[in-house]
């Protein structure tokens, strides 16, 4: 091999390299875009942070976009993404846990809103998922076992969400409700994995660990809802399904669920 070409090949390294930079530069200002807009959109605190001006829906639409636009050009690469992937996940992953603890608080200002900003954020998660592959992206996500709860309570309430005359969301959310479920079930299949007996956090007071109405019930009911489901969603709640079943909590779950 001619020095010319090893000096061609070593310059291509470095273009790429650069192109990388730059790009995972551009990937995280959206990130940071888009956490600033949810938490003013929702009212979520944030010290040192004054009031915002929302961006217009044609701005989100464009931010995501061009997210989606350059982070699928490294599907075929996407190990290369790996030394942005705390900067890029976890601002996303925590004003998610924001979100489902505000809803389930009562601290929203407004419900429908928090659903919107909520399917939004998991938009760019799932994304991210779809390109680095979920079992690395939820590495990123939180694990407190007070977060079960409220991330279940909020995959309910997405459930629960029907397109119709009277909807209160826009066709891009409705369009979007799947990615939230796959990316909130993804969550969840974390969260089971907590080290504590789940009757320790169950708030529903419900006797017994398997019982109509306790903590256990309401995940082994939402798993059988998204099974039902096509495609990724059904893929997702059986991961979630596979994580929850192998508790050592967990036992005759399996022939309760059918």
């Amino acid at each position: 091999m001619g020095a010319s070409t090893m000096e061609e090949k070593m310059e291509d390294v470095l273009v790429r390299e650069d192109v990388l930079v730059r790009e995972a530069g551009e990937l995280e200002d959206i990130v940071k875009e888009t956490v600033m807009d949810v938490e003013a959109a929702c009212g979520i605190q944030v010290d040192g942070q004054g009031e915002r001006e929302l961006a217009s829906k044609q701005e989100v639409s464009r931010r995501e976009d061009r997210f989606r636009k350059v982070i699928e050009k490294y599907k075929e690469q996407a190990t290369l993404l790996d030394p942005y992937l705390t900067s890029l996940v976890d601002p996303l992953a925590q004003v998610l846990r924001d979100l489902v603890h505000t809803r389930t608080n009562g601290q929203t200002k407004d419900r429908d809103s928090n659903i919107v900003q909520t399917v939004r954020v998991c938009r760019l998660l799932h994304l991210l998922s779809t390109v680095r592959g979920y079992k690395i992206v939820v590495k990123f996500y939180p694990s407190a076992p007070e977060d079960l709860e409220p991330a279940l309570q909020m995959l309910i309430d997405l459930m629960a969400i029907t397109p119709g005359d009277n909807c209160a969301f826009d066709e891009a959310t409705l369009d979007s409700l799947w990615e939230a479920h796959c990316t909130l079930l993804l969550w969840l299949s974390l969260l089971a994995l907590i080290p504590f007996d789940l009757t320790t956090i169950d708030s529903s007071g419900t006797a017994g660990a398997k019982a109509d109405g306790s903590l256990f019930h309401k995940l082994m009911s939402i798993c059988k809802g998204c099974l039902s489901h096509p495609g990724l969603v059904r893929e997702m709640s059986g991961y979630f399904l596979s994580q929850l079943l192998t508790r050592p909590d967990s036992t005759g779950g399996l022939v309760k669920f059918f």
